[in-house]
């Protein structure tokens, strides 16, 4: 089952930086105003082009098509905390936090010295810790739209293609 942070990345990548922004509005303006009801309508709709009709509805055309198409596929697979966590994420990255990426969950001393060493290159404070098992093990970090990759993915990749 895909996480937040595959949909958020296949959304970022999908966008580019200069859309990311908007559409992050558009998820938090969705998370906001969405009731269970709604919720509850979008999973009982037959299929992706009446879901997205329902949205278009609810919400006067103003949801991006990128973020219909999200929530069509939240509400077929029935998993509501995606668009939460991606909201937490959308509210974060928008005040230009540190991505920071792992295959696994990373202990309170470890944060605690990543957050000590990405401070001495970066202006703020707000770090999101994220996990992809795709990652495999190593880290990605991310900083606006700059992104430093030491994940045994991108290093097989590598090796793979090269």
């Amino acid at each position: 089952m895909p996480t937040a942070h595959d949909y958020f990345t296949s959304l970022s990548e999908a966008l580019g930086e200069a859309k990311l922004p908007l559409a992050l509005e558009h998820i938090a303006l969705l998370h906001t105003f969405i009731t269970s009801a709604q919720m509850q309508e979008l999973e009982d709709a037959p299929n992706p082009t009446e879901r997205k009709k329902l949205l278009d509805i609810w919400f006067e055309g103003y949801i991006a098509d990128p973020i219909k198409n999200l929530a069509a596929i939240i509400a077929e697979v029935r998993e509501w905390n995606v668009l939460s966590e991606m909201a937490e994420m959308a509210k974060r990255t928008n005040q230009q936090a540190v991505l920071v990426t792992t295959a696994k969950p990373l202990s309170q001393s470890l944060k605690q010295m990543l957050k000590a060493e990405i401070g001495k290159l970066s202006e703020t404070e707000d770090i999101i810790f994220t996990e992809d098992k795709n990652l495999i093990g190593g880290i990605k970090i991310r900083v606006n739209n700059r992104e430093i990759d030491y994940s045994i993915q991108n290093r097989l990749a590598k090796f793979f293609n090269s």
